[in-house]
């Protein structure tokens, strides 16, 4: 027979007030757990302690006992909660798991909106990072020898970690009540939930715990270490590490928008996809000339996600930087929907791609904003130009060297012509050779890193001076050995670039004749735009407007697309498209 579920009693918003967990005590580890719960108002300033963990899978649970009945909890909140009581006192503990009623959806928004200021209330924050599997024995001792040594900071912070594998409570570990500093180091096994970096700022200025160890600190260093400069010391599976310092200084001397937090966070897990988003928003030190998102758990993940954007754009002040931006969309996503919970299980996972590091060098919709509206949360109404239809497509520069490029670059040079006959005239001037090499490096060339700060972005605008390089490097990629990215300093300029614009990309001609660079997906059919509000050209493609209930019908004359992707296109990157009278402005719809 199920048990009764808990029966929550209901939370006065205006009192402010929230539940706070009593755990008792335990004299032995296996003993059963034994709970029960009260409600406080933060106007009196109550006592507690904060848990920040990550919950794992929710199928995945255990039971603890809660005021005489049986309440399930994910196994690793079971795992802290049983290495967390004390052995001869209660303790009171926050944790949004059993304090909010995770089946009252408002309470759960309203509480969400809290939580800025139950983490600031509280006395002391605990970080929960997991049970994890032994490491080799090392003292931090013997691992210290050199301070100076990375590896020995290193080893020292990996000593410190092993003393949560073993069966002790928590006041036995010198090393467990911990957030301060800078850096976070996770057991590989398990990810820290988001809302750890929230939690984290807010307890940086109402911090009075003083349990802090000159070895916890070795940790912290090991990981700042770590992530800015020695990496490469530690396997991938390994390097689980956060920057909080890096939010943490965004948000204190540059201020924070919402879209800079999500990006920076996006390698991070959440168990509610939605958490991805409202796990952040107490970081959030200013909206623009955005309506400020708040959270809602009434909102589906894709309402959510849809809003989101929407917001972004005019956060943005018109840009489509977003959308340029969103490779990860998962089936049931609109194309145009930035989400945020789509993994990248590539080979180079979220690697910073093309329009996110060449955006700023291009002009395609000549700064105009973009003119948009969402209708309902499946299509985005927006203004854009037509430039064509794409006829063919290329091979994909799917490569991981130099020397496996060299047969793609040939099926290129056939698929234009350049092989046969390099002087052909091309659609908006100049010849097709010099649209094909402009093509292959986004009319963009490596500079070389400046001292300047003004001038640190290590690239700018391809002249003719660089074609010496174009043809050292069509000769260098032939005598490129396996393995082999970096060619000599004499076709750095082109190479450097061709890395960025080409690789993971495929080139396309359309049937006047432009030539483009576009997505792995480009496909023959797919249509060409110069949205309003963007720098770069997207790659369309054809699709049916959506047929779901609620979805009002739209006018038959808007074109439905979906978004393939952003692209290159010789000869429309510098607003050439909004002063030429051929080319007219309408209104599509992207789902």
């Amino acid at each position: 027979m199920e048990p009764e579920p808990y029966a929550y009693q209901k939370l006065l918003a205006d009192q402010h007030q929230i539940r706070v967990l009593h755990v008792r005590a335990a004299t032995t580890w296996h003993e059963e757990i034994f709970c029960h719960l009260t409600t406080v108002s933060l106007e009196d300033s109550p006592q507690f302690e904060a848990l920040s963990y990550v919950w794992g899978d929710a199928k995945d649970t255990l039971s603890i006992q809660l005021e005489g009945g049986v309440f399930p909890v994910t196994r690793n909140l079971e795992a802290a909660i049983r290495r967390l009581r004390m052995k001869t006192e209660e303790r009171v503990i926050w944790i949004d798991q059993l304090c909010i009623n995770q089946a009252d959806i408002v309470e759960k928004s309203i509480q969400v909106v809290m939580m800025p200021r139950i983490y600031k209330s509280c006395k002391e924050v605990i970080l929960w990072l997991g049970e994890i599997e032994a490491i080799n024995e090392i003292t931090v001792e013997d691992a210290l020898i050199s301070e100076t040594n990375v590896q020995g900071v290193a080893a020292a912070g990996m000593a410190m970690v092993q003393e949560f594998a073993s069966e002790k409570h928590v006041h036995e570990i010198s090393c467990f009540q911990l957030i301060n500093e800078s850096t976070i180091i996770t057991s590989p096994d398990y990810a820290i939930r988001l809302e750890g970096l929230r939690e984290y700022i807010a307890k940086q200025s109402n911090r009075n715990s003083g349990i802090m160890h000159t070895s916890l600190e070795k940790l912290f260093k090991c990981g700042k270490e770590l992530v800015e400069a020695y990496t490469w010391l530690l396997p991938t599976s390994e390097r689980q590490l956060i920057k909080v310092s890096e939010v943490a200084s965004s948000r204190v001397d540059h201020g924070s928008i919402l879209f800079d937090l999500l990006r920076s966070t996006r390698a991070r897990k959440a168990s509610d996809d939605r958490d991805k988003v409202y796990s952040v928003l107490g970081l959030v030190t200013t909206w623009l000339a955005a309506t400020p998102i708040v959270p809602d758990y009434t909102l589906s993940t894709l309402q959510l996600y849809a809003q989101v954007t929407e917001h972004i754009i005019t956060s943005m002040s018109g840009s489509l930087f977003v959308l340029a931006c969103n490779h990860l969309c998962r089936p049931g996503i609109p194309s145009w929907v930035h989400d945020w919970a789509g993994e990248d299980h590539t080979d180079y996972p979220y690697e910073n791609g093309w329009a996110d590091i060449m955006w700023g060098m291009y002009n395609a919709s000549s700064k105009v904003p973009a003119t948009f509206k969402r209708h309902k949360d499946s299509i985005l109404l927006v203004d854009g130009y037509y430039i064509d239809r794409i006829v063919a497509t290329g091979d994909p520069m799917e490569v991981h060297d130099w020397k496996s490029s060299v047969p793609i670059w040939d099926s290129w040079t056939a698929m234009t012509g350049v092989d046969k006959d390099p002087h052909q005239p091309y659609v908006t001037g100049g010849d097709i050779n010099n649209a094909l090499w402009r093509c292959l490096v986004g009319n963009v060339a490596f500079t070389g890193q400046s001292s300047d700060p003004a001038q640190a972005f290590p690239y700018g605008k391809l002249t003719q001076k660089h074609y010496s390089a174009y043809e050292a490097w069509k000769k260098e990629i032939r005598t490129a050995v396996e393995g082999q990215w970096m060619l000599s300093m004499e076709t750095a300029a082109v190479y450097m670039a061709a890395a960025i614009t080409a690789r993971h990309r495929r080139l396309f001609m359309t049937e006047k004749g432009y030539l483009g660079m576009g997505p792995l997906t480009t496909a023959v059919g797919d249509e060409v735009y110069v949205l309003l509000g963007s720098n770069v050209p997207f790659v369309t493609r054809t699709a049916a407007p959506p047929t779901d209930d609620g979805i009002e019908p739209l006018d038959l004359s808007i074109k439905t697309y979906t978004l393939t992707g952003e692209c290159y296109l010789q000869g429309v990157m510098d607003g050439e498209i909004l002063l030429d009278p051929k080319f007219r402005k309408e209104t599509i719809a992207l789902c």
